[in-house]
């Protein structure tokens, strides 16, 4: 039993760490923005899984790599013209809104037919799914108790990876198909992005808006005021807050986005490793790993948001260096380890950027930060691009110090834990 009579569903046992007492009403709206992550994850997984074959597929060079990973990311960047349109038509209708894309967008890229067509999908679907994840991250913090809000955006993160996994399980046979499987094996993968749609109308009809959405909404309606770009607004009222916000996602991001998606074509290139070997890596480790999410959640709730971030910014360096400077053969320990930091890192910065503002610019914050983040991947890419010099592993590493940056962001960040929203915006 939960707190308040609420007995746990039982997709809540698949959380790798113990719950706090939620209300029913919280199980439920976990649940349902759970099943649009689960959709994200797995469409974002794919290009991470399948470089090596689209690669191969498409003809694209080596030296393009880069280029398109950076492109990709940099899709994100528009994030915020999405979900600034949350904070005036609900985060409801967006959530659900861009879940549909997602999957469109996701089986079309598996339709592509030469690398300009791919990469303008898969900027797209990137675009979608990282407005999926801000919304679905803002609904909990809206409506979660104070103590709870790191827990819910944890548990969203952790079991939203089980797109993941089903992406990596269907990875895995294709060295093992004949043929011309596996030069388009890749193809079949991305047209399974479509299958979540079968559950979007369960998802609309059960799905509700959030509570503090509904009460501005009014209060805005009674005043009869109009409403003023929340980005504007921002500036005026949060401006270092919001800076800070985006320091911190922005210099994390330049590392860590070219570290996670060149971890399969490492693995290969380096470590001759086939499809069979790198989906067991990734899985094996990826397990371990996503605990980051609650640990960065549950014990950010207790201890304090700063502190995690610090600690999960620190594992991210070692990390890095560790699997892609030295020649270790322990890769899954390895990539376990930038995973936990890599996860809990993110579990964080999203937190800090739902609760250091206003429900009136709330999504909009928080696209905001998924903006910079954006922009730190992409340069991070272009770095790495311009560092190449036959290693990618080489060029990662000398990405790490911009790791410190992201550290010193934090002293310009008020500690917001345990803390009711409002009081952090009074």
């Amino acid at each position: 039993m939960s707190g308040g009579g609420a007995t746990r569903p039982v997709w809540s046992y698949l959380i790798p760490s113990r719950p706090p007492q939620l209300e029913q009403r919280h199980w439920n709206i976990l649940g349902l923005v759970l099943l649009a992550e689960i959709a994200a994850q797995y469409s974002s997984s794919l290009l991470i899984l399948t470089l090596p074959q689209v690669q191969v597929g498409l003809a694209i060079p080596e030296d393009q790599i880069g280029t398109i990973g950076g492109t990709v990311r940099l899709g994100m960047v528009a994030t915020l013209g999405i979900t600034m349109f949350a904070d005036r038509l609900g985060r409801r209708r967006l959530l659900l809104g861009v879940t549909a894309v997602q999957c469109v967008l996701t089986a079309l890229s598996g339709l592509a037919t030469d690398p300009l067509q791919f990469l303008a999908l898969q900027t797209a679907v990137r675009l979608i799914v990282g407005a999926e994840f801000m919304l679905s991250a803002v609904v909990i913090t809206e409506e979660f108790r104070a103590e709870h809000r790191g827990f819910g955006i944890g548990a969203l993160a952790a079991l939203g990876s089980l797109g993941y996994g089903a992406a990596i399980g269907l990875y895995a046979p294709l060295d093992w198909l004949p043929g011309a499987w596996v030069r388009d094996g890749w193809r079949a993968l991305y047209l399974l992005g479509a299958v979540p749609l079968l559950l979007l109308p369960a998802l609309a009809r059960r799905l509700e808006e959030t509570a503090r959405f509904i009460a501005q909404s009014a209060a805005q309606s009674d005043t009869g005021a109009a409403a003023s770009a929340p980005i504007a607004a921002l500036f005026r009222q949060y401006r270092s807050r919001l800076l800070a916000v985006g320091l911190l996602a922005f210099s994390a991001e330049i590392v860590m986005w070219p570290a996670f998606t060149l971890v399969s074509k490492h693995l290969r290139d380096v470590h001759a490793y086939g499809s069979a070997d790198v989906s067991l890596v990734i899985l094996t480790g990826g397990i371990v790993g996503i605990a980051g999410n609650m640990v960065a959640g549950q014990l950010g709730d207790r201890v304090g948001r700063k502190p995690m971030a610090l600690v999960m910014l620190a594992l991210s360096a070692l990390s890095t260096w560790a699997l892609y400077g030295t020649a270790l053969t322990w890769a899954p320990v390895v990539w376990a380890s930038f995973v936990f930091s890599l996860t809990g890192a993110n579990v964080v910065m999203t937190a800090l950027a739902g609760e250091l503002f206003p429900t009136t610019a709330r999504s909009t914050a928080a696209g905001f930060r998924m903006s910079a983040a954006s922009l730190g991947g992409a340069l991070g890419f272009y770095l790495e691009g311009q560092l190449f010099d036959g290693s990618h592993g080489d060029a990662v590493v000398a990405l790490i110090p911009a790791l410190g940056i992201a550290a010193l962001s934090l002293l310009w960040l008020p500690e917001t834990a345990g803390r009711e929203l409002e009081d952090l915006t009074d």
